[in-house]
């Protein structure tokens, strides 16, 4: 069984309602960015079957202001490396 997810109508953020592709492909055409897609449709254990890109970055204030402003169900990932334990980002 899936679930799908009606967008709302109207979404004024880079790249909204007109990019759609696989997770794995978005994160190889913006590496070291941050993603954030509207889910459109996902299966009974929560993974994502049909998604849409809502924006990317390398500015994460610009994703924590979209993560609070946002109408939709939404997903956000970093597509870099994360560091280890013990060890330092800067930013």
């Amino acid at each position: 069984m899936t679930k799908t997810y009606n967008p709302p109508p109207v979404n004024t953020y880079q790249g909204a309602m007109m990019e759609v592709d696989t997770i794995e492909q978005l994160k190889q055409k913006y590496p070291d960015e941050w993603i954030i897609v509207e889910v459109l449709e996902e299966d009974e254990k929560g993974n994502i079957l049909d998604s849409r890109l809502v924006t990317h970055t390398k500015d994460k204030e610009e994703v924590l202001r979209i993560n609070k402003e946002y109408k939709g169900y939404i997903y956000t990932f970093y597509t870099g490396e994360i560091p280890r334990k013990g060890h330092a980002l800067a930013m």
